[in-house]
């Protein structure tokens, strides 16, 4: 073998194990990648139950708060004719003081 030889072949060699070292850095680094995307997949679970739970808890939440509403607005329309009732009385009983020439307190 003559000095050019020699010299392609060492290069081809090196180029060869530089492949070679390339071949296990990326083998090894898709396990790492594999194993990151296992933990990754079961982080998405978690969150997901998580957040499925969350949900059902918000809905109970704003149908108790619906509820809590409807009964504040038929207590409100009660109570609102209950103050007509009252206030209409007091105008009846005014009158009737009025018309018998009675001072008003």
């Amino acid at each position: 073998m003559n000095a050019i030889n020699l010299a392609e072949s060492a290069a081809v060699k090196d180029v060869l194990n530089a492949i070679h070292w390339w071949q296990h850095r990326t083998s090894g680094e898709s396990a790492a990648n594999a194993a990151q995307l296992s933990l990754l997949r079961q982080e998405n679970g978690v969150l997901a139950r998580e957040l499925a739970s969350v949900q059902q808890r918000t809905t109970r939440l704003v149908q108790q708060q619906a509820h809590t509403i409807e009964t504040l607005r038929a207590l409100l329309v009660r109570l609102r004719a209950d103050l007509i009732t009252r206030d209409t009385a007091i105008a009846v009983l005014r009158d009737e003081l009025r018309g018998r020439d009675v001072p008003a307190c």
